[in-house]
């Protein structure tokens, strides 16, 4: 998974963040759960639980 996939997901849930305020320090590649920040403004960041799963058949 990308920043841009993150990106994506965030603006269809009415989030309108870029993907160069995406800050993930690990490469997302499996399901689970992983931390990543979001830049906001010089010196302003947030932090949020990305639950990464298994598509619906």
């Amino acid at each position: 998974m990308t920043a841009k996939d993150i990106e994506t997901a965030l603006r269809e849930k009415g989030f309108d963040i870029d993907r160069k305020m995406i800050i993930h320090d690990e490469q997302i590649k499996s399901l689970g759960e992983f931390k990543v920040r979001v830049k906001l403004h010089a010196g302003v960041e947030t932090e949020f639980t990305l639950h990464v799963v298994g598509e619906e058949s």
